[in-house]
């Protein structure tokens, strides 16, 4: 008995958890034509992602449909579904383990040469180094980053490639006036488990600025920013392309995890913005 009412304690909070999103995504649609969150969906990504970037090539088109993702899951992720769309790509992640899953599950792809795999844990020493040796093009069209702590100094070292678009998370914590980057670490292996990781929206977003992109929008519960080459824009996205006007709100339930935010680690100074960029 017990049992079952667990489980229809977790149906009854699965329901109210689609009902809030189909919620949202209406509202946005009311509220913003050219607004990206009613366009998300879930394929194989963790959130809405895989909706958002079928919007966004939607509107602005492909070239070469070549992907980098760095940070993967060999069965969840930004990519996957592109690549069961005729994609090809690499996927760049640390772990053994996933690199290993995702050489049996995509022999095939891997055997054609349409999916590459590097294992490696990426610094803003080796970034480079990684997008030469999978081959990716000066301007492929997707670059997703999504390694939980040194994010935002990685993508300032990526210098010799122009992205069409970027998919970057953010730590939605520190709201869309944060100036919050996680201090460089050169042994960070993941998340720490608190909200001491990353970088705000903010910092990514001006330093997208310098390099030419325009944030046009986040995913539904606050994980995912995404980013368009300038030269792209045309009228295709709501503007102003600030943080103020695209951030969402870390709604982590949404995603599974119990709370609404991440806890403050024990050593509060690790969120103090002093750190040199």
């Amino acid at each position: 008995m017990e049992e079952q009412l667990v489980n229809m304690l977790g149906h009854q909070r699965l329901f109210l958890l689609l009902q809030l999103w189909e919620t949202i995504k209406a509202e946005e649609r009311r509220r913003d034509s050219k607004g990206l969150v009613s366009h998300g969906f879930k394929v194989f990504c963790q959130n809405d992602e895989d909706g958002i970037l079928n919007e966004i090539f939607r509107r602005i088109g492909t070239t070469n449909r070549f992907f980098v993702e760095i940070g993967v899951g060999a069965t969840e992720n930004n990519t996957l579904f592109l690549l069961l769309q005729g994609w090809r790509g690499a996927w760049v992640d640390g772990a053994k383990e996933i690199h290993d899953e995702a050489v049996r599950r995509y022999r095939d792809h891997v055997g054609s040469g349409r999916l590459r795999l590097a294992q490696a844990f990426i610094q803003p020493g080796n970034i480079e180094e990684l997008m030469e040796k999978v081959e990716a093009p000066a301007e492929l069209d997707l670059f997703s980053l999504d390694i939980d702590g040194n994010d935002y100094h990685v993508l300032k070292a990526l210098t010799r490639w122009r992205p069409r678009v970027i998919t970057l998370e953010y730590n939605a914590q520190f709201g869309p006036a944060g100036d919050y980057v996680m201090p460089y670490t050169p042994d960070h292996s993941g998340w720490p488990g608190n909200m001491a990781f990353g970088a705000g929206l903010k910092p990514l977003s001006d330093l997208c600025a310098e390099k030419g992109y325009a944030l046009v929008g986040c995913s539904y519960n606050g994980v995912n920013a995404f980013y368009v080459r300038e030269d792209l824009l045309a009228d295709h996205f709501s503007e102003p392309f600030t943080p103020d006007h695209h951030w969402r709100p870390p709604l982590y339930p949404l995603t599974g995890l119990p709370q609404l935010g991440h806890p403050i680690p024990d050593n509060g100074r690790s969120l103090m913005p002093d750190a040199p960029r």
